[in-house]
C-alpha cells in the first residue's frame, strides 16, 4: 500500500510540469502586454520597458520558463503583479472559502444522490424513480449561475430568508451550496442508480433471495458496497472540479474565493497568480484521485489485495 502511495505522488512530477508549461506558453503567448496592464495605458513606453524588465518579461520564453521551474522547485512562485504579495499568501487568503464551498456541496450531493439513486433503483419503474430520473435530468440542465439567480429571487428577494451576497455566517453558505451541490447530486444519483440496478441483477442477489433474505439485508449488505466504487469515483471528480469550478457561482453570489481571484488574474495576465493557482488545484486534484483509489480498498477487499501485491 505505502509503495503504491508513493509511486503514485512521484507521478505527479511529470504531470505537474506538463501543466506548468503547457499553461505557461498560453499566458506567455496570448496577446496583452501584463507591464502595459499593470500600469495603465496612460504610461509611458519608457516606464512600461522599465517594468518588463524588472519583471524580465523580455527575456526568452524557454529561459523564463526554466527560471520559473527552477526558483518553483526552491519554493519561491513568485509575488502578484497586481497586489505584490507572495503567490501562496493571496492563494490561501482566498482558498479556504472555495474548499467550504466544495465539501459542503459535496457533502449535500452525497447525502441527497446516493439514497434517491437507491430507491429509484429497488423501485425501478415506479413514479418515485420517474420523478427522481427527470428531477436528475432537469438539475443536469440548467445552468448553475440561473439556479443561482432563481435561488436569490426566491428566497432573498422574495422570501428575505438567505442573504443575496457575502458570507458573514452560515446563512451565507446555503444558497450557493445548492447552486453548486445540483449538478453534482444529479450525476451521482443517476450513477447510483445506474449501477445498482447492475448489482441487484447479479447471480448472487437472486442465490440471496432464494434463501429467504429480506430485500434490507439484500440492498445493505450485497448491493451497497459493490456499487459504491463507480459512484466514488464521480464524487471524488466532481469535488475536483468544484475546487477550481466555483468561478461562476462565486461571481453569483459576489463570494471572493480562488475561482474570482483566478478569473482576475487572467485578464490581467498575473501569471505568477494563474501558475501558482493551477498548480495548486493539480495537485489538490491529484491527490483527490489518490483518496479515492484508497476508499476503493476500503469498500473492496479485492482492491486492497492488489494494492499488497
Amino acid at each position: 500500500m505505502y509503495k503504491y502511495i508513493i509511486k503514485r505522488l512521484m507521478m505527479l512530477i511529470p504531470v505537474i510540469l506538463g501543466i506548468s508549461f503547457i499553461v505557461f506558453s498560453i499566458i506567455s503567448l496570448t496577446p496583452g502586454d501584463p507591464a502595459r496592464i499593470i500600469l495603465g495605458n496612460h504610461a509611458s513606453e519608457e516606464a512600461v520597458e522599465n517594468l518588463r524588465q524588472e519583471l524580465g518579461l523580455n527575456e526568452p520564453f524557454i529561459k523564463r520558463y526554466i527560471s520559473y521551474v527552477g526558483s518553483s522547485i526552491k519554493g519561491d512562485f513568485g509575488s502578484s503583479y497586481r497586489t505584490g504579495k507572495p503567490v501562496f499568501e493571496d492563494i490561501f487568503g482566498k482558498f479556504p472559502l472555495t474548499l467550504k464551498l466544495a465539501l459542503f456541496s459535496m457533502l449535500l450531493a452525497t447525502a441527497l444522490g446516493i439514497p434517491i439513486g437507491i430507491i429509484s433503483a429497488v423501485k425501478r419503474y415506479s413514479i418515485i424513480d420517474g420523478a427522481s430520473m427527470i428531477f436528475a435530468l432537469l438539475m443536469t440542465s440548467m445552468p448553475s449561475f440561473w439556479i443561482g439567480l432563481m435561488l436569490i429571487l426566491i428566497f432573498s428577494i422574495k422570501l428575505d430568508i438567505f442573504p443575496v451576497t457575502g458570507v458573514e455566517n452560515i446563512k451565507g453558505y446555503v444558497l450557493p451550496t445548492i447552486t453548486l451541490a445540483s449538478f453534482s447530486m444529479a450525476i451521482i444519483t443517476r450513477m447510483t442508480r445506474s449501477t445498482m440496478l447492475e448489482v441487484i441483477r447479479q447471480d448472487y442477489v437472486r442465490t440471496a433471495r432464494a434463501k429467504g433474505a429480506s430485500t434490507k439485508r439484500i440492498i445493505f449488505k450485497h448491493c451497497i458496497r459493490n456499487a459504491l466504487i463507480p459512484v466514488v469515483t464521480v464524487i471524488g471528480i466532481n469535488f475536483g472540479i468544484l475546487l477550481g469550478g466555483t468561478v461562476i457561482t462565486e461571481t453569483v453570489f459576489a463570494l471572493p474565493g480562488l475561482g474570482t481571484l483566478l478569473v482576475s488574474a487572467i485578464r490581467m495576465k498575473d501569471m505568477p497568480i494563474v501558475m501558482g493557482a493551477v498548480i495548486f488545484l493539480a495537485i489538490a486534484f491529484s491527490i483527490i484521485n489518490l483518496l479515492v483509489d484508497l476508499i476503493y480498498a476500503v469498500i473492496d477487499p479485492r482492491v486492497k489485495a492488489q494494492y499488497s501485491r
